[in-house]
């Protein structure tokens, strides 16, 4: 018997599962509408103008392949801050600001989920629907991980009374994850106002505020940086975890910020030497190449300017998908009018998404989770029949 004869195999993934069964269906007309990565009008994932014309100037400029420093590119990090908390903000808050460049949005969370564990804050806080790696990344640094309502399903709505009341209840300390801009998977994010009252909660219980900024731009554009930018000019310690990679169509880069925000410049540096403490024994150095790229399009202001079009046009498509969706559907579907980004729960049943998968080959996940991303003209009327089709 060999030494590994008794590894179990791990459970896969469901997203990635969906995936390999949508390729294994040899139905012409199958419709994958589980995918998060960003698709234009032919379902293909760009590479922006924008990412295209900072690549040649990379090459041309680019003098040697040594390492990075472990906090990453330092101009990389400073643009990227500035364009999450907006350039005025930033230069009031910098001197109590740690930056560490890390690969991609797992990656930043991972070494955010280390340090806080590490340093004792062991309880974390996740919506009561959120990413599935969420909970994955930090149960695997050790945290000790709950939920709190976040999503009412049976009113397809913000469950903002339960949200406050559970926030209200925690001890000083918990970290509480909260999702930027366009939810991931309800596409239903808090206004303003509702954000600014989470904030005042927070700041009363002395809770540790970890903002996921997987999808800035594909909301309301600036606006989508509206929370974590409030939490900031009241002062409170703050955890950004932001990626790029939908934001600049550069997935495969890995390019990931984390922003860690004390009270003065001596909690800056020592959070600064926690996170590449950790950074150094899980990768050691960051990725090169997708930073220089983000760093270069942000640099250059005709660049700068072409990469705000292009992130517009996406934001756009999906929204004209979304509109013509539930234009299509009954009233029961209303609701997803109001969703923001890629993603929004239909409000199907795991019966119905295995119905539209075996008899009419769209796939949907089992919660009824919907990506606007896998729409295009030509699928759009089918999808939107199937669906009133099942939901009879």
């Amino acid at each position: 018997m060999g030494l590994f004869s008794k590894v179990p195999t791990a459970p896969k993934d469901p997203i990635l599962a969906f995936a390999a069964i949508f390729e294994a269906d040899p139905r012409p007309h199958k419709v994958n509408l589980t995918i998060g990565v960003y698709r234009d009008r032919n379902l293909k994932t760009p590479i922006l103008a924008s990412v295209k014309q900072a690549e040649r100037l990379v090459a041309e400029r680019e003098m040697q392949k040594g390492y990075l420093p472990i906090e990453g590119d330092h101009r990389f990090l400073e643009l990227a801050a500035e364009l999450l908390v907006g350039t005025t903000l930033f230069t009031e808050i910098k001197h109590r600001v740690a930056l560490l460049q890390a690969p991609g949005g797992t990656g930043t969370l991972r070494v955010a989920a280390e340090m806080l564990v590490s340093l004792g804050w062991k309880r974390c806080l996740i919506p009561n629907y959120t990413w599935v790696n969420h909970r994955g990344v930090f149960q695997a640094s050790g945290g000790e991980v709950a939920t709190y309502p976040y999503y009412d399903i049976t009113k397809h709505a913000l469950d903002f009374e339960g949200l406050i009341n559970s926030l209200r209840q925690e001890s000083v300390g918990t970290v509480v994850v909260l999702q930027a801009s366009c939810h991931n998977p309800t596409g239903c994010d808090p206004s303003i106002e509702q954000w600014k009252e989470i904030a005042t909660i927070c700041q009363e219980r002395k809770l540790i505020p970890l903002f996921d900024s997987a999808y800035f731009g594909f909301g309301k554009g600036e606006e989508d940086a509206a929370a974590p930018r409030h939490f900031l000019k009241l002062g409170l310690p703050v955890v950004l975890a932001a990626s790029f990679s939908k934001s600049f169509s550069v997935y495969g880069e890995r390019v990931g910020l984390l922003l860690l925000a004390g009270e003065n410049p001596d909690e800056a540096a020592a959070l600064l030497s926690q996170a590449k403490r950790v950074a150094r024994t899980l990768y050691s150095n960051p990725p090169m190449h997708g930073a220089a790229l983000v760093r270069t399009v942000l640099d250059e202001p005709a660049l700068r300017k072409l990469w705000w079009q292009e992130l517009t046009e996406m934001r756009e498509r999906l929204g004209s998908m979304r509109r013509q969706l539930v234009a299509k559907l009954p009233s029961q579907f209303a609701h997803m009018a109001r969703a923001l980004g890629m993603l929004v729960f239909t409000g199907l049943s795991p019966e119905q998404t295995r119905e539209l998968i075996k008899k009419h080959a769209i796939y949907l996940t089992e919660d009824g989770r919907l990506s606007l991303v896998g729409l295009n003209e030509e699928n759009l009327a089918r999808v939107a029949e199937a669906i009133c089709e099942v939901a009879k």
